[in-house]
């Protein structure tokens, strides 16, 4: 994972000494080589040359180190690494807290490969079971290519308001075939025991790019009331691999829809194994492993 010392990001920093220590064949990565990094490869704009390079790399390790805490504390258990000594540590067992590294690596987006349609399906899947756990209801996968609904925009859309008791309307928006999935990756509800409609709904966009603040309108709710009729407007949701650690951030980006970023998704799931085939996330973890160690990353 590379990191731009330029930036001054905790955040990335502290996934830089996660992904180090995870790509490392000891399985560990150090402090002191993330202040190396930040004087050795971190290109400095000129405004910056007043404060010595060894400044910025201590403010910059100590940032991360409290933002590898601020993780740690939040999803305790969940958390899959230990920072003692001056090293960040990886987990000998990867399976308990697969969601948090499968997210991790997910977005390092030095790994990803052109024309890559697997990692942005097993995330949708990550997603959906973590709305699940979250919600303590049902989700589904709706995202195109389909693989758990019907292939087909119309029959898919059928096949959603059976299962989330909403009505499809007669004269409503025209769908037509080419329209995929008009935006709706997930799809998590909890219904009443009585059977009424009126429960809650929630209509998830996944995105494992780095542009994701592009997609915060998703999925376009007032195109899909056209389509359905909701006795209560489903919640958007946004899910992605990275995290938003920072409060300003939030109140800044964060209007109107629930976002479930790498914390979340990890919280949501605790200590679940993901065990559900043909999804294999952990086979997927360990080739992603491989392949950043060819690259040297």
């Amino acid at each position: 994972m590379r990191l731009d010392p330029a930036q001054k990001d905790p955040i990335k920093a502290a996934d830089w000494l996660e992904a180090s220590s995870v790509y490392s064949e000891e399985g560990r990565s150090s402090l002191e080589s993330l202040r190396s990094y930040i004087q050795t490869d971190g290109t400095l704009p000129d405004e910056d040359r007043e404060v010595p390079d060894d400044e910025v790399a201590e403010n910059l390790t100590n940032d991360a180190v409290r933002e590898i805490a601020r993780r740690a504390h939040v999803l305790g258990p969940a958390y899959p690494f230990k920072l003692s000594g001056g090293e960040i540590r990886a987990p000998e067992d990867v399976v308990g807290c697969l969601p948090y590294l499968f997210c991790l690596i997910t977005a390092d987006r030095d790994l990803y490969q052109n024309g890559d349609s697997v990692t942005p399906r097993l995330f949708e899947h990550l997603s959906r079971a973590a709305l699940l756990h979250y919600l303590g209801g049902t989700a589904i996968r709706f995202g195109f290519p389909r693989d758990t609904m019907p292939t087909g925009i119309r029959d898919a859309t059928q096949e959603l308001a059976k299962q989330t008791g909403s009505r499809l309307l007669q004269q409503g928006y025209p769908v037509n075939a080419t329209d995929k999935d008009l935006g709706l990756d997930v799809v998590g509800w909890k219904p009443f025991p009585d059977g009424f409609p009126g429960h809650l709904q929630v209509y998830m966009q996944c995105a494992t790019g780095d542009d994701w603040t592009e997609k915060t309108q998703d999925p376009p709710i007032a195109t899909w009331r056209k389509i359905l009729y909701y006795h209560l407007l489903p919640v958007r949701a946004l899910a992605i691999p990275y995290i938003l650690g920072d409060e300003r951030e939030w109140d800044r980006i964060v209007t109107d829809f629930l976002l479930m970023d790498r914390i979340r998704i990890s919280w949501s799931l605790g200590g679940t194994i993901l065990d559900e085939p043909p999804h294999d996330w952990l086979k997927h973890y360990q080739e992603a492993i491989q392949r950043a160690r060819a690259l040297g990353l």
